[in-house]
């Protein structure tokens, strides 16, 4: 049995026409929200889309979008601040996303066991729903991480999201960076910002383009590596990451 989400309140959208048919959403997506036909993908039941956001991220040919959180665990929390009751099942034994999966961690979460909220601004720039190689790095990073995080952290009633902003030409010194509840990452870690020449930014602006590098632990990084995340949600959390990793 297939577990949907809630109805009718995905923000998931495919845009057919851009489709390329390599099948990388289906092999992301954890709910089977799409399948093949004549060499085009196409969305069997939006409701089923847990708005984690690989699918998009994974798509070369953006022909996907979805306003990306960290699935179950921000329905759910939405539920709280709106009133409502949204579900996942992740509780139920047997089907739906199911206790120790991947998306949603070892342990349920429900609004008894979360006590504390920890949200990522990733902010990036985007020219026409295309965005540079790096933040597409830091991006996949940061969705792989968040699903992380809430494995280990959801048991001490500590959810994890990811907020995404998108930003234009005029906002470009801010692009891919990463602020945790409000802190800037570099605030936050032993980290230097600097920048180089960025090819995809100066094709995508049509012009020579420099954006942001982080210097950290000894080494120049055009992405926000995983580690880097890692340890910042830890250190604005209070937490000691030698406990869980």
């Amino acid at each position: 049995m297939k577990h949907k989400y809630l109805k009718n309140v995905t923000t998931l959208a495919f845009d057919s026409n851009k489709c390329v048919g390599c099948g990388r959403c289906m092999e992301v997506c954890p709910h089977g929200v799409f399948d093949m036909s004549k060499e085009k993908v196409y969305i069997t039941d939006k409701d089923l889309c847990m708005e984690c956001g690989a699918c998009a991220l994974n798509c070369p040919a953006k022909a996907i979008e979805v306003n990306a959180g960290v699935g179950c665990a921000v329905a759910i929390i939405y539920g709280w601040f709106t009133g409502s009751e949204p579900s996942c099942g992740c509780s139920d034994t047997g089907f739906g996303c199911g206790p120790g999966s991947s998306c949603c961690g070892t342990v349920a979460v429900t609004e008894s066991t979360v006590k504390t909220l920890l949200t990522i601004e990733w902010r990036h720039l985007d020219v026409d729903g295309q965005m540079s190689a790096r933040s597409y790095d830091t991006g996949e990073n940061l969705v792989a991480e968040v699903k992380r995080l809430n494995m280990a952290l959801n048991p001490q009633g500590i959810a994890v999201k990811y907020i995404e902003k998108k930003l234009d030409e005029s906002q470009i010194s801010e692009s891919n960076t990463l602020f945790f509840n409000g802190t800037p990452l570099e605030e936050l870690l032993n980290i230097e910002v600097s920048e180089n020449h960025c090819c995809s930014c100066t094709d995508l602006l049509g012009k020579a383009t420099n954006c942001r590098t982080i210097i950290f632990e000894g080494d120049e990084y055009e992405a926000v590596p995983a580690k880097a995340i890692r340890q910042a949600a830890y250190k604005v959390l209070g937490l000691d990451m030698n406990m869980h990793y």
